[in-house]
């Protein structure tokens, strides 16, 4: 007869939060149900693994990874003492999703550290809005879509500019307008093909929608041409942001890891312009970081401006 799960290995499993469960060489020992729900990754793909081999590839908000030194769980063993902080969360379908790590370490009878648990969860009100969202509750969600991203599609855009500049028009509520290229796609469908193209082009459209505050916000605008609005105060550190959570998204195919990085021209709508005027400013500070090599966001907006 097959023994029943301990109380405890059943709690673990339930718990709503993704956990895990490491030893002091950091390799997974236990992964729940939620960890796999919100990562991709299931129990088989990832136990007997170390967590720092690239599964989850935790990055701060400048890019930069923390799988090395900077690991929270590598830390706690360390020390001894828990941890909590804001990460971004390599996806197992290549985008990252932004979540809050808790790190706490795992002690023997005697006191000993011999592992770590981390949960995780959706960090839901990382990207939230600064502005008042009591506009934004009135206005229509679009709903066209575009069949191989599932953004928006270029009709809907042009509609929800026009209430979104209504609303900056008549209550002030600022608008952040982000066209974003996707760097050397038509080489990558000259090297890799078309669906390789296609794959990295949702990575990309699925990385901005985890960082835009609410859906209906993303749009695909054309090619390898996206637009997310938000209402951000801070539009330039924004967009610099993205831009790095992009450079962080990658594929894998059968003999190749392709990763990405886009180029964005960033602007705040101004009272009394129409949709096109918005998109022309947009796509002259996009055509500036093109030709500055990509990788990278060029805006005009000021700095802390609301």
């Amino acid at each position: 007869m097959t023994n029943a799960a301990s109380p405890t290995a059943e709690a673990f499993a339930a718990l709503p939060d993704g956990a895990y469960l490491v030893d002091r060489g950091r390799t997974v020992t236990s992964w729940n149900s939620a960890a796999e729900d919100i990562s991709g990754n299931s129990a088989r793909e990832v136990l007997g693994h170390c967590c720092g081999d690239g599964l989850l590839d935790h990055v701060d908000d400048e890019g930069r990874s923390i799988c090395g030194e900077q690991c929270p769980l590598l830390q706690t063993m360390h020390d001894g003492q828990p941890r909590t902080v804001r990460v971004m969360l390599h996806h197992r379908e290549g985008h990252p999703v932004p979540v809050e790590v808790r790190a706490a370490p795992l002690q023997d009878a005697h006191g000993t550290v011999v592992g770590a648990v981390e949960t995780f969860r959706r960090d839901v009100d990382r990207f939230a809005e600064r502005a008042p969202l009591d506009v934004l509750d009135v206005l229509d969600v679009p709903d066209g879509a575009d069949p191989l991203t599932a953004l928006g599609n270029c009709r809907s855009l042009e509609s929800y500019l026009v209430d979104r500049l209504a609303a900056l028009a008549h209550h002030g509520l600022p608008l952040g307008v982000l066209l974003c290229d996707v760097d050397g796609l038509t080489e990558t469908n000259d090297r890799f093909g078309r669906a390789a193209g296609d794959r990295l082009l949702q990575v990309v459209a699925d990385t901005l929608v985890q960082c835009l505050p609410g859906p209906g916000r993303a749009f695909r605008y054309g090619g390898d041409e996206l637009v997310g609005l938000v209402s951000h105060d801070d539009l330039r550190t924004f967009a610099s942001r993205v831009c790095a959570y992009v450079a962080e998204s990658r594929i894998g195919l059968p003999d190749a890891v392709l990763r990405v990085t886009m180029s964005v021209g960033a602007t705040m709508a101004r009272p009394g312009e129409d949709h096109t005027d918005v998109l022309r400013r947009a796509a002259r500070l996009l055509r500036r970081a093109r030709n500055a090599g990509g990788n990278r966001a060029v805006t005009d907006a000021v700095v802390g401006r609301r």
